[in-house]
């Protein structure tokens, strides 16, 4: 090299991982490979050691991210502004903690939520970081058991809903006010060039009187000639991603099993059961499934 390269800074390197995972298009690989390039170049010391653990996101430090929730909820409540708790709050430290994870879970976005706790406090986080359209949520997952006795066992006297086991791939389908559709896995991976014929399908069978809405689905492969669905291993040989309608041979249904948002309006907090729960609402999503003829499922009504 004609002269040495400037000493790497924290934000130089933020800004050029944030470049890195933008990249898309005709010679991305390429552009990407460059960017790390110009970083390594740049390091020092043991500098190209920590880029590449980063890159490989291999970087452990010990800290799990409940752990990183909890110490963000603690600070909050020892800074100077905000800290006075409501006079319901017996134990500060352990409440902060919990409103800290329950909104993560809902928007998590750390720029957002240390914005919010900065500006407004811990005490109105739930208020001044909420769901947000457009955001993937952290999805509900499930928990193991030995069998179908422990979970008779475990809801014993309890009015709980079931939903079949469908061998596909999670998803959460966002319909925005400007009729733009984002497609997003569990992972809160942006899946919406995987999945093509779904966002033209919403955007087909959605009612006029429905401006917006957040679905949580299950996308499996289906034989319409057979009326079957088809296990994951065939799902997962579409592409992934910048796939044209005309070019798609596997194709999908949509199993609706929750409903997060609807015409400008959260839904997260009601409850499941009932005439006007989310569960109902999303089944009143798909068209009754006797009817075999028809699509599996039918986008939102009021």
């Amino acid at each position: 090299m004609m002269r040495k390269p400037a000493a790497l800074t924290v934000a130089k390197v933020f800004d050029t991982f944030r470049i890195i995972a933008k990249e898309s298009g005709k010679d991305s690989q390429e552009k990407k490979k460059n960017h790390i390039k110009s970083l390594l170049v740049a390091a020092t010391g043991c500098e190209p050691q920590y880029l590449i653990r980063l890159l490989q996101a291999k970087l452990r430090i010990g800290y799990a991210e409940q752990t990183l929730l909890a110490a963000l909820g603690q600070a909050a409540v020892y800074t100077e502004n905000h800290s006075k708790p409501p006079p319901h709050v017996s134990s500060p430290l352990e409440e902060a903690a919990k409103i800290v994870k329950q909104v993560y879970s809902v928007i998590p976005v750390y720029d957002k939520i240390i914005a919010a706790l900065l500006r407004d406090g811990i005490w109105n986080l739930t208020k001044t970081c909420s769901f947000t359209i457009g955001i993937p949520v952290g999805p509900m997952l499930a928990k193991p058991t030995k069998g179908v006795s422990e979970i008779i066992e475990k809801f014993q006297n309890m009015v709980y809903t079931c939903e079949y086991k469908y061998d596909g791939e999670r998803a959460q389908i966002y319909y925005m006010q400007d009729g733009s559709i984002e497609i997003y896995s569990r992972n809160a991976e942006r899946n919406t060039g995987k999945y093509p014929d779904v966002a033209v399908a919403v955007s087909r069978l959605k009612k006029p009187s429905v401006t917006s809405f957040v679905l949580d689905c299950e996308i499996v492969a289906y034989d319409r000639e057979k009326k079957r669905i088809l296990p994951f291993q065939i799902l997962s040989t579409r592409a992934r991603k910048n796939v044209a309608v005309s070019d798609i041979k596997v194709d999908v249904c949509i199993y609706a099993f929750d409903i997060l948002y609807c015409n400008g309006q959260s839904l997260i907090k009601e409850q499941l059961k009932g005439l006007d729960g989310r569960r109902e609402l999303a089944y009143r999503k798909k068209i009754g499934r006797s009817n075999k003829k028809r699509r599996l499922f039918e986008t939102l009504v009021t």
